[in-house]
């Protein structure tokens, strides 16, 4: 019965979004993306999530803020996600245009693609990270991104969909995902993934102050293969689809410790990179999502399940 539910429920969520796909698409993008923002940001900050997670988690991250900074903040941040639900059913479009994009450092990024042994990119919820593999579509460089499957298969149809045509292969955060991921990088090629937000199976390690459960998976598969960790940062500049994407140097290993703590502290970097970044635009992240579980971690230490946060500095 439960499934059959499910199986209702996720067929009406189907309808319905890709009816509004199908409409937003014939829309032009600027009303399209104003229509979905004007939405975001009159309604989200009034939805519980916003009070119970994004303003709780904007206001421990950031102490010593004035109250009308974090409202205003949340209020930004729900336009911004209403610009990139707005952008979506014109993502191909937006990609085909290179002069949408403002690239930085983009010596550093020739020099490590040049080296053909595959790169690992790291990026975050900020801007529009669908925007996020731009420059390697432009300079017709493959790349895998791994991302969770939807729940919805209408949903996750629609974003494949999308994806694919802008040439990029899917990864599905799946055993036989893990896998095939495996068997890329073997292969030299090149791999993309969003790594800021909650991850089950990761390990805690400080963000904003804070332990924060983070993924180091990948992190562990750069120190076997000697692969170059690369963040890349995504910036909004302006509500006309202009974005500035920043290729940073290499995160790289340190060496005489065990391949867990190295792999441990290439994330502590990553992190603290992310933390700068949120900082200068903090509108543009992702607050909403509950990155921080204190609760779970309390109970994790009491089975004494985790390892300890390193506190070493890997600069």
């Amino acid at each position: 019965m439960k499934s059959r539910r499910t199986k209702i429920k996720h067929w009406a969520e189907g309808g319905v979004i890709t009816l509004l796909y199908g409409l937003f698409r014939l829309i032009p993008r600027p009303v399209s993306m104003a229509m979905c923002a004007a939405l975001a940001r009159n309604i989200g900050p009034l939805l519980p999530v916003s009070k119970k997670i994004g303003l709780s988690n904007i206001r421990q991250a950031m102490p010593g803020k004035e109250e009308r900074f974090y409202k205003k903040t949340i209020r930004d941040c729900w336009d911004n996600l209403g610009r990139i639900v707005g952008e979506f059913p014109h993502i191909n479009k937006i990609l085909t245009k290179p002069e949408n994009f403002e690239i930085v450092n983009e010596e550093l990024f020739a020099k490590i693609v040049a080296q053909k042994r595959g790169t690992i990119f790291l990026a975050a919820h900020l801007g529009n990270w669908e925007v996020s593999p731009a420059h390697l579509l432009f300079q017709k460089v493959p790349i895998n991104l791994i991302a969770r499957k939807h729940a919805n298969p209408t949903i996750e149809w629609l974003l494949t969909k999308d994806r694919s045509k802008q040439g990029v292969t899917m990864i599905s955060r799946t055993a036989q995902g893990s896998r095939e991921l495996l068997r890329r990088i073997r292969e030299h090629e090149n791999i993309g993934a969003l790594v800021d937000q909650y991850a089950s199976d990761g390990v805690f390690i400080p963000f904003f102050g804070r332990p924060a459960r983070t993924t180091v998976a990948l992190a562990k598969l750069a120190v076997k293969y000697k692969l170059p960790l690369v963040p890349v940062q995504t910036i909004r500049q302006n509500k006309k689809s202009k974005f500035k994407i920043i290729f940073h140097p290499s995160i790289v290993p340190q060496e005489n410790i065990s391949d867990i703590q190295a792999a441990t502290n290439m994330m502590i970097t990553f992190n603290k990179q992310l933390e700068n970044w949120v900082r200068e635009h903090p509108h543009q992240w992702l607050w909403l999502h509950n990155r921080w579980k204190v609760k779970k971690r309390e109970q994790l230490v009491e089975k004494k399940t985790i390892p300890p946060i390193s506190q070493n500095d890997p600069q």
